[in-house]
């Protein structure tokens, strides 16, 4: 067994071992290093120099540019304080009503643009009437649409038939039907109303009784409207 001399001793050498390797890894790694940095040195000083472009007339002359520059911008302040010397600058005391008319007159204050007006919607005037007052059984009515505002309206050539019966009106069923068809009437451009007309069969309907009143109803623009007539022997 080692006394503690022996042990004290080996501490010693081992310190020593693994100093002097750190020393001689340091001194390798140095003298390994030396070529790379005298190559980096030579490329930098010989090679890169050469590489690089020589003076030449795409090289910017900054001097030149700043001369250039300067007299640029002098021939601007010329320009622009030349007109100045035209117009009369207000004077401290004067009021803001006498700078204003110091403006050239060519200059306008601007404007508000136009409102845009509104569409307004007008609706057709209808009145409607029979050729006649008076009607046999089997005779043909033409009923006439006159629109006085001359805008247009759209109608049907189907109306109903009422029979006056003790204070009420009774619905007269029409044996011979017409579809519903839709027409439209378009503003005149000759005169300043509309006006169409159509006919309709008294002979399409049963019982018609003589000496009694009638009416006629006809929806236009989603407004009933009535005409009054009498049936004669």
């Amino acid at each position: 067994m080692r006394n503690h001399e022996e042990f004290v001793n080996e501490i010693y050498n081992r310190k020593e071992t693994y100093l002097r390797n750190k020393k001689k890894t340091r001194k390798n790694i140095i003298t390994f290093s030396i070529p790379f940095v005298l190559v980096a040195v030579l490329y930098s000083v010989m090679i890169l120099p050469a590489m690089m472009p020589a003076g030449s007339e795409g090289t910017p002359n900054y001097e030149e540019s700043t001369t250039v520059a300067a007299d640029e911008f002098s021939h601007l302040t010329e320009v622009f304080t030349e007109p100045a010397t035209s117009v009369k600058q207000p004077s401290l005391n004067s009021s803001p009503t006498s700078a204003a008319h110091s403006v050239p007159s060519d200059e306008t204050a601007p404007t508000r643009p136009p409102e845009a007006v509104k569409p307004t919607t007008v609706s057709p005037e209808i009145f409607i009437e029979l050729d006649r007052a008076e009607y046999k059984t089997d005779d043909k009515i033409t009923l006439s649409i006159t629109d006085t505002a001359n805008v247009g309206f759209g109608y049907s050539k189907f109306v109903d038939l009422f029979e006056a019966n003790g204070g009420e009106w009774v619905l007269k069923p029409n044996n011979h039907p017409k579809p519903a068809i839709a027409y439209e009437a378009l503003p005149s451009s000759m005169r300043d109303e509309i006006t169409v007309s159509f006919e309709i069969d008294l002979g399409e309907y049963e019982n018609l009784k003589p000496s009694t009143q009638y009416k006629i109803t006809i929806n236009i623009e989603k407004q009933s409207y009535e005409a009054y007539f009498t049936v004669t022997e």
